[in-house]
């Protein structure tokens, strides 16, 4: 749920750690050392996604005192994902649904770039920064649109709880 709310790459999310989690301020901030791209990415989460998180930690802590969120690997995770779930998407999926998403809404396509952390290469763009109000706001709408498109709903199958969504949507978003 993480990668699809956020449109976070597979190991940004599955490599998370407490420390880069400020769940009083409601964002995520990626140092450049765990990205794709070198330089960091701050995430600011909308209530949705920011829930999961305080949820999580209720439940679950710091296990074993480790500062990751997951005591697995990102790859290895997300297939047990998969299989206890029975969603059929590729990680990236995920992720280009939340950007298609996003410009579905007519987000601007330069706070688009900065909501999944691309680099920009518009100048301009360069000297935008993103008021974590205005990018929640924009989270909010892009979490709203994928719960309006049949969203991500937990069924009860063979007496086991399954993630269910749909992502034909992102084809037309």
């Amino acid at each position: 749920l993480l990668l699809i709310y956020t449109g976070c790459r597979l190991r940004e999310i599955g490599d998370l750690t407490w420390s880069e989690c400020d769940l009083d301020a409601g964002v995520i901030v990626l140092p450049a050392s765990r990205r794709k791209v070198a330089f960091e990415h701050r995430i600011v989460l909308s209530e949705v996604p920011l829930e999961l998180l305080r949820k999580y930690w209720r439940e679950n802590g710091s296990p074993r005192g480790s500062t990751r969120l997951f005591m697995h690997s990102a790859a290895r995770g997300y297939q047990e994902i998969l299989d206890a779930t029975g969603i059929d998407a590729r990680p990236h999926d995920l992720r280009r649904t939340h950007i298609s998403i996003a410009g579905g809404l007519s987000i601007p396509d330069v706070i688009v770039k900065k909501l999944a952390g691309h680099t920009v290469s518009d100048q301009t763009a360069k000297y935008i920064n993103l008021l974590d109000s205005d990018a929640r706001e924009y989270n909010r709408r892009i979490v709203a649109k994928i719960n309006e498109l049949g969203g991500v709903r937990q069924e009860v199958k063979d007496g086991k709880p399954r993630l269910k969504m749909s992502l034909d949507h992102a084809k037309t978003a």
